[in-house]
C-alpha cells in the first residue's frame, strides 16, 4: 500500500516537505479546545505511530478523559486503516455517523 503510490511522481518531494516543514500545533494544545465529536481510528499494528508509543499512548488516553472522542483500535490494521481495511472502518464509522445528533 506504502510502496506504489512511493514511486508516483512527486511522491519524494511530499514526503520531503513533510519531513523538513515545520510541525504545526501540538495536538494536545488542540485537543482540548475541540468541542465537536471525534472519533479515532487507530490500527493494532501500525509501525509508525504504535499505541504504544507516547503519541499512541497520549490519544488512547483521550476517550477517559474527553466525553466528545471516541476510539477505536482496530486489529491486524496498519498506519492506514482507510487503505489496510476499509471494510472495517466503514463497520465503525457508518454507526458513530448515524449516532451524532442532527444539527
Amino acid at each position: 500500500i506504502i510502496n506504489g503510490p512511493a514511486e508516483d511522481e512527486g511522491a519524494l518531494d511530499a514526503f520531503v516537505s513533510i519531513v523538513t516543514g515545520p510541525p504545526g500545533p501540538n495536538p494536545t494544545s488542540l485537543m482540548q479546545n475541540i468541542s465537536l465529536p471525534v472519533l479515532i481510528l487507530w490500527g493494532d499494528r501500525d509501525p509508525f505511530t504504535p499505541l504504544d508509543g507516547p503519541v499512541g499512548r497520549y490519544f488512547a488516553s483521550l476517550p477517559s478523559r474527553l466525553p466528545n472522542v471516541n476510539l477505536f483500535v482496530l486489529e491486524g490494521v496498519g498506519h492506514c486503516p482507510h487503505d489496510d481495511r476499509p471494510d472495517l472502518v466503514h463497520e465503525k464509522l457508518l454507526p458513530w455517523l448515524d449516532a451524532l445528533p442532527e444539527t
